[in-house]
């Protein structure tokens, strides 16, 4: 608390208290921009403006030249002394309050060095319009935390050389680029140019940019004279962070910086301050007009769209991962591959306001990111862009937006089989800010939102990946939607699909709202869940890796109940592992059990191949396409086993009944009663396809059915038959013939089922006879070979 402060408030509010307008101040003695507001409407009180108003605009600028025009040694006003006073003493200089005979002359040192802090020098000190505007403010001037000399020594600069101006207002020497310092260095540039007073106004707009195009190239050699582009020009590389004499003479340390800046910024290197490269360094646009290799688009491509980008000389593209109508497609997919484009993912659920910004919000969309891209089949260490699709502030910023992304990297560190990193879409203080705090690792800039605060006044982040420079509409070439272009950097790590697999669609008749595999989308769902649920339960395990490896058989383990639960299945698919395993199981289980669906939303038999998974996994493949497995038995051979049972029990009221024309009728015929139709069929040819293409590896559920699920259902059976009997009937038969035997004399010393226990999971109630299996072999085989 400040006595001097709490006094000029105590005086504000029982000077103005009264009139219309007034805002009474908290009396607590401590800066801010509540008691530059009230000396704000103190003055316009003293000015006859009614009512007050926080502002400080044309209304009050016009009063104050024609009532006041300087506060010098002629002023006799107490009031407007005080208020010089307080405004001083709030900037940090000496004044003169509470009781004590207030006069100019008593005033005058601090006004001298607020002059000569700004740049204007201490002779004759007076107050005019503009320094009291500016008195008037929160703006320091005296170098701060972040400040450099070099940039306070910029703004001193300004202030001097165009506070002549009309329209020019008088900056902060705090040694801080921002929003002010980058538009007075506009005026500056428009006022070399030759723009009259009413004409300039701080944009960079086509009147600027057609100056700098015509006049304001610099080179080597180039020197200052009657206009100032090379001071302005070394002025704007210390904003963009590079260390340049500020001398108005372009010598060659200007020329190298101009060269680093150039390669950093993608730009043609010559050390020559031309358009592109002024415009680089002024606005976070750049030159809109440059070709640049990527872009991106909310349109889902098609392939002859993809290849039209790649003919313009695009390289990357920039994708949406989810969104209704405007996420990646899988033959989207597989355009941009066979186009030869990378992919930089962009993950974004609206994300456009600050409210939307929490760190709830961000483990959602984490948890999202990681089970789309893999679902995409998008490697690991690949960079998400997370969006931040507003203006946000610096309190925003530091605030929800850091908490968001704290709440993104909470869930994509919960990932064990392979990590994304994180990327961040913004303002360049946004994407600064997030780097920084190491909550991301790329940053793809919002650079076309150039009137946004968070791209003025702040320089390019290092961590740049792509620039958003601008908006095109549909039609930018043959066939293209509307696009926006991105500049790449040199160390930008799209991804590159050359080696990815696209997800498969759906072909079984799920309803899915992707067009993905439902049953496969659910998968990788699952285990990014149960990898999450290790993850945070990890204080209990001291090594996760065994426990990934597992994961396939818990869920398998899971889908399977409580349909193949029963005690018989138990013996032979028993429950995986056990000590810490079991406990992993458990805890990842229940974290699979957390989802919506809790089951795959699938028209599959998924628990009945998810039996069969596990009875192959547990006693492994056969080796011989004419003889048996114990594997076997949860699959193909129970289901024969099961239509044979139904058949003998049906014949018993029909005696004439067929056996052919029984099982042709119903085997592999879909929704057809007996136990083996076409639902049963896929399942047992999609498990055994899939611990056939799984056998000793340790990748995940979804590597695999990735690529199998590709094929159609009777492609799918027509591999089976293929690779499980060497396509061939005569292998079917021996195989069942040779069961059927095995199971007549049972049981098997290495297996702790018995025969009657495997003919009850089969409800059958005997045995076929040699001729019977023989039969029931042929059909099965028929209807196999029938998919090829």
């Amino acid at each position: 608390m400040d006595a001097q402060v709490l006094a000029a408030q105590q005086w504000l509010n029982a000077t103005y208290g009264g009139v219309a307008g007034w805002v009474p101040l908290e009396e607590d003695g401590n800066t801010g921009w509540s008691v530059m507001y009230g000396l704000r409407r103190g003055l316009q009180t003293e000015l006859g403006i009614s009512p007050v108003t926080s502002g400080f605009g044309p209304a009050t600028t016009a009063a104050y030249n024609a009532q006041i025009g300087r506060i010098d040694d002629a002023t006799t006003s107490v009031n407007l002394l005080k208020l010089l006073s307080a405004a001083l003493w709030c900037k940090g200089y000496p004044g003169l309050w509470a009781g004590a005979a207030v006069s100019f002359a008593n005033l005058s040192v601090s006004v001298g060095s607020v002059r000569e802090d700004l740049g204007l020098g201490s002779a004759n000190p007076s107050v005019d319009v503009k320094l009291m505007a500016s008195l008037l403010t929160m703006d320091a001037y005296v170098k701060l935390g972040p400040g450099t000399t070099q940039v306070r020594d910029v703004q001193r600069w300004l202030n001097a050389t165009y506070v002549g101006r009309r329209d020019f207002a008088l900056v902060p020497c705090d040694g801080i680029y921002s929003r002010a310092v980058q538009t007075a260095t506009t005026y500056g540039l428009q006022y070399e140019i030759g723009m009259a007073d009413g004409t300039a106004n701080g944009n960079f707009g086509p009147g600027a940019r057609d100056g700098i195009r015509t006049q304001a190239t610099v080179s080597e050699g180039t020197t200052d004279g009657s206009k100032r582009f090379v001071r302005l020009y070394q002025a704007v590389l210390r904003f963009n962070r590079y260390d340049s004499p500020f001398s108005g003479n372009f010598d060659g340390e200007t020329a190298q910086l101009t060269r680093d800046f150039q390669g950093f910024m993608e730009l043609p290197v010559d050390g020559v301050g031309n358009y592109s490269t002024w415009c680089a360094l002024l606005v976070s646009s750049g030159d809109t007009t440059i070709s640049t290799k990527g872009f991106d688009t909310n349109a889902q491509l098609t392939l002859a769209q993809a290849q039209g980008a790649v003919a313009k000389g695009y390289t990357h593209v920039g994708r949406y991962t989810v969104g209704a109508g405007k996420f990646i497609t899988a033959p989207e997919l597989d355009a941009l591959k066979s186009a030869g484009l990378k992919l930089f993912p962009i993950h974004q659920r609206f994300n456009d306001s600050p409210e939307e910004m929490t760190e709830a919000n961000g483990r959602a969309h984490g948890i999202e990111a990681v089970e789309r891209c893999r679902t995409l089949g998008l490697p690991a260490d690949s960079v998400v862009f997370f969006s931040v699709d507003f203006d946000a502030l610096g309190e925003t910023v530091n605030g929800p937006v850091a908490d968001y992304f704290r709440g993104v990297k909470a869930s994509m560190d919960t990932t064990i089989n392979g990590k994304y990193a994180i990327g961040v879409y913004g303002t360049r203080n946004v994407c600064s800010t997030m780097l920084d705090e190491e909550l991301a690792e790329a940053a793809f800039v919002a650079g076309m939102s150039t009137g946004f605060s968070g791209n003025m006044g702040f320089p390019m982040p290092a961590g740049w990946h792509y620039n958003q420079i601008v908006e095109l509409t549909a039609g930018s070439y043959p066939g293209a939607p509307g696009i926006d272009k991105d500049v790449v950097s040199s160390q930008a790590t799209p991804v590159d699909l050359g080696q990815v697999t696209s997800p498969p669609m759906e072909r079984d008749g799920s309803s899915s709202a992707t067009g993905f595999d439902s049953f496969f989308e659910w998968v990788v769902r699952a285990e990014v869940a149960a990898e999450r649920a290790l993850c945070e339960a990890s204080n209990v395990f001291k090594d996760l890796r065994p426990f990934v490896i597992s994961v396939p058989d818990f869920i398998a383990n899971y889908l399977q109940q409580p349909e193949y639960w029963a005690p018989q299945w138990q013996v032979y698919t028993p429950p995986p592992g056990t000590g810490d395993i079991a406990l992993a199981r458990n805890v990842a289980q229940q974290g699979i059990a957390d989802l919506d669906p809790a089951k795959p939303p699938s028209t599959r038999d998924i628990a009945h191949f998810a039996a069969t998974v596990r009875g192959y996994a547990t006693w492994g493949l056969p080796n011989d396409p004419a003889k048996y497995n114990i594997g076997d038995l949860g699959g193909w051979a129970l289901d024969l086993l099961q239509i044979w049972g139904s058949f003998d029990k049906a014949r018993q009221d029909t005696p004439a009944l067929d056996l052919t024309e029984y099982l042709t009728a119903r085997l592999g015929v879909v929704g057809k009663d007996g136990g083996f139709d076409w639902a049963d069929v896929v399942a047992d040819a999609d498990a055994y396809n899939f611990c056939r293409a799984d056998q000793g590896s340790a990748d995940a559920m979804s590597t695999t059915l990735r690529v199998l699920l590709k094929l159609t259902s009777g492609q799918r059976i027509a591999k089976f038959y293929s690779d499980r009997f060497g396509g061939s009937e005569a292998n079917v038969v021996a195989t069942f013939g040779a069961l059927r035997d095995g199971l007549e004399i049972g049981p098997w010393d290495n297996v702790p089922l018995t025969a009657q226990a495997l003919m009850a999971m089969a409800h059958a109630d005997r045995m076929p006879s040699v001729a019977e299996a023989q039969t029931c072999a042929q059909v099965f085989a028929r209807m196999m070979d029938a998919q090829g």
